[in-house]
């Protein structure tokens, strides 16, 4: 099996983790921010230019590549610390209210909560694309194959979320001062914004052609990526920018409902057994997905028009009112909850509705936390003047994100980067693991049931079709896409999921207890992967046993 092949099986079959897992990690990134600067606070440093870079790159950015990566297995111990030390910092050190924080904001329409959160969503994005395709990335953080919760799922969510707000600023802005927006310096920015990114889409599609880079088809689909989908989104924006409302909000998601559930888009979207013959079929997850990602940037256009409106308020400097905006992401999560009841799991694949009030609920959690980062840091507020990290990385979002995709193409050109087993990282999670497998156990064993279930489901349909050929014109052929081996099927293991018969089940628990020596082994598995007890170890004798039941049968229907 070639190197794309194997990358592509490497990061394939995600199933996501528990759904607290994606809030607490982007508010772990939050409160790194503010830690940041109580920091700043608490020593009184009068910092800029590159040593603050330096300061901020060591206090936000370090922290984050290990909450990421080794450090990932111990997400809530971290939570709890960062939260006791900045509640002991607000106790301790309480912030001066500042009654000139709303002066001239009409003016200058400059909001640092937004640079932070800007800096929140693309920080870890920059590490996140890299280190997936290193075995030190935690698997259950990975983009899911078919539903889940992942922080990558959800950071693709987020950037819609910047755009939604920033472009809310800007339409905002010219509004009040009733012009045409500036002409921008650069032949990037004259371009049409949707445009450009067409363009680095069609440029990224050359790069995967022209390298043989490789590229997982069923996260967008065979030339579709990332950047045609926002393109799609802005060009939607500008078509419809007089009748971006609540209303047009609910429209979407009505529309996006009936497409997916109603029509069964989302069971076309996510067959990966579908041939992809004509363009449409060759691209469907992009395709399908537009309605999600233009409904959730809809919904922060409009959380950008409120955003406005409180910072004019003049209970925006006060704490009772941002407790209050904590209501949205408990009412968004409120509705997933009750959406995954009647709709099913979140796919990011399809951004069903699920998904959309999950990355909803999620979002807008963060940016409560950024909202009161701004109400309670000063050296936060200032971070324009000071010239710090995060005010760079919002200014210059496009480039760093397109630095951070170029970087990782080269990464992953010039070396096999899951095969890398003898570097110092590698060293690192053997010691923090106790020498075992750096993989998250129980993604990777749901993987595996993943792909096992995909070499059954391509040997039924290779022998159904050679079944066919063999009795053409005979209708007494053995239909092997029945009931029954559907049943066998369901028996065998499902995606995602540990189903086993009941039988083979109750052998295993008498096996257990029968032998003393495996017991202890087996209950560390059981701690790991969430109380089963059966597991991968035989799912190769089932698969052998039903393939053989199967070739049995069209032997004896000739």
């Amino acid at each position: 099996m070639d190197k794309n092949k194997l990358h592509e099986e490497f990061v394939s079959g995600g199933v996501g983790d528990h759904p607290w897992v994606v809030p607490i990690q982007g508010i772990c990134g939050g409160m790194l921010i503010l830690f940041n600067y109580n920091i700043m606070k608490l020593f009184n440093l009068k910092l800029n230019g590159f040593i603050q870079i330096i300061y901020n790159f060591s206090i936000i950015v370090i922290p984050y590549i290990f909450l990421m990566t080794i450090l990932s297995k111990n997400l809530l111990e971290i939570f709890i610390a960062l939260s006791t030390i900045i509640i002991l910092f607000q106790i301790f050190n309480p912030q001066q209210k500042d009654n000139d924080v709303k002066k001239n904001i009409d003016k200058n329409f400059y909001f640092p909560e937004f640079d932070c959160l800007r800096s929140c969503i693309l920080i870890p994005t920059a590490i996140a694309i890299l280190a997936v395709d290193f075995k030190i990335f935690p698997r259950s953080w990975g983009k899911t194959e078919y539903y889940g919760y992942s922080v990558m799922d959800v950071g693709t969510s987020g950037s819609f979320m910047i755009m939604g707000i920033g472009d809310e600023i800007v339409y905002q802005k010219n509004k009040l001062n009733n012009t045409m927006q500036l002409q921008k310096k650069g032949l990037l920015k004259q371009l049409p914004s949707w445009l450009v990114l067409f363009i680095l889409g069609i440029i990224r599609m050359a790069f995967i052609s022209i390298f043989d880079y490789h590229s997982h088809i069923s996260e967008y689909g065979v030339h579709w990526n990332f950047f045609i989908t926002m393109g799609c989104v802005i060009l939607l924006s500008k078509l419809f920018s007089k009748y971006i409302s609540e209303k047009m909000l609910i429209i979407c998601l009505i529309l996006n409902f009936f497409f997916l559930n109603i029509c069964g888009l989302q069971e076309w979207g996510l067959d990966n057994n579908i041939s992809r013959t004509n363009i449409v079929s060759s691209n469907k997850e992009g395709i399908i997905s537009i309605l999600g990602y233009f409904s959730i940037y809809l919904l922060y256009r409009i959380y950008g028009k409120y955003f406005i409106l409180i910072k004019k308020s003049q209970n925006y400097v006060d704490l009772l009112f941002i407790i209050k905006t904590l209501l949205a992401p408990t009412l968004f999560f409120l509705l997933q909850l009750i959406s995954v009841k009647l709709l099913g799991e979140p796919s990011r694949r399809v951004y069903n509705i699920p998904f959309f009030f999950y990355t909803a609920g999620t979002t807008s959690l963060w940016f409560s936390l950024m909202m009161y980062g701004a109400y309670s840091s000063e050296n936060l507020r200032n971070l324009k003047s000071n010239k710090d990290l995060l005010y760079l990385l919002s200014k210059y979002g496009l480039y760093f994100f397109l630095l951070a995709n170029l970087l990782t193409g080269l990464v992953n050109i010039s070396i096999v980067t899951f095969e890398i087993n003898n570097s110092l990282i590698s060293l690192i999670m053997s010691n923090l693991y106790d020498n075992d497998d750096p993989f998250d156990n129980e993604a990777n064993i749901k993987k595996q049931l993943y792909t096992m279930r995909k070499d059954i489901s391509s040997t039924i349909n290779e022998i159904h079709n050679q079944q066919k050929k063999d009795k053409q014109g005979n209708n007494l052929y053995c239909n092997i896409k029945g009931d029954e081996l559907i049943k066998m099927e369901e028996d065998s293991f499902v995606p995602g999921s540990f189903k086993s018969s009941r039988e083979d089940k109750n052998k295993k628990i008498q096996t257990l207890k029968k032998s003393p020596l495996t017991v202890t082994n087996d209950n560390k598995q059981q701690n790991q992967f969430l109380g089963n007890i059966y597991f991968a170890e035989t799912t190769n004798e089932r698969k052998e046993k039903w393939i053989n039941i199967l070739q049995q049968r069209r032997i004896n229907n000739k």
